[in-house]
């Protein structure tokens, strides 16, 4: 069976396997098949509640709640025609290291957002950081020194692009100022949040 996403009969919502066994890890525990998730999902899943394909929301308001930190933190969906945007929301606590890897198979990107106005919407002033090479590879951002808060990764669909993606997250705490790590004293010498050495 493909993996590709597809619509199923007597619904406007889609499937993909890759997705839904990426989702539900009792059905990956029990090995199933691609056949077994789809018989599952027409089966029992869709009256389980479980969803076919699109994990993550389509807007800032329904974005799917993550927890970040010092260990990796991976997710798996699809985007494309029928879903061109995935929202993630990761709350930073304190002053941290943010690491965002996307891996896929097609022109998707990502770019995080900091919806400082708190309208709801990604406003282009509110975008922090952003891929946007048109390479079907691996794309990372790392972002330092990043303020405690809430932010959001949109992960979108190029022009006709249409596929699945893995999005990794490791946030790891920058050591505040002042502060003696292993002998070494850092200091933010004139207050922006950038940590320096301090000779």
């Amino acid at each position: 069976m493909n993996c590709d996403l597809f619509l199923y009969s007597g619904s406007s919502s889609a499937f993909n396997i890759k997705v839904y066994l990426a989702n539900n890890s009792d059905l990956k525990a029990a090995g199933f098949t691609d056949q077994q998730a789809y018989t599952h999902f027409l089966v029992y899943g869709l009256n389980e509640g479980r969803q076919g394909s699109d994990y993550a929301g389509n807007t800032l308001e329904k974005a799917r709640n993550i927890s970040v930190g010092g260990q990796e933190t991976s997710f798996t969906d699809w985007v494309g025609n029928a879903d061109t945007n995935d929202f993630y929301k990761l709350n930073l606590v304190g002053v941290n290291n943010l690491t965002i890897a996307l891996n896929t198979f097609s022109d998707i990107n990502m770019k995080l957002i900091r919806d400082t106005n708190n309208n709801g919407a990604s406003d282009l002033e509110e975008t922090i950081a952003s891929s946007t090479s048109t390479s079907v590879s691996s794309k990372e951002l790392k972002l330092n020194s990043l303020a405690s808060g809430i932010y959001f990764l949109q992960v979108y669909s190029g022009a006709d692009a249409n596929g699945h993606y893995d999005v990794k997250f490791v946030a790891t705490p920058t050591p505040p100022s002042g502060s003696h790590i292993q002998g070494t004293k850092w200091n933010d010498a004139n207050g922006n949040g950038i940590i320096k050495l301090r000779s």
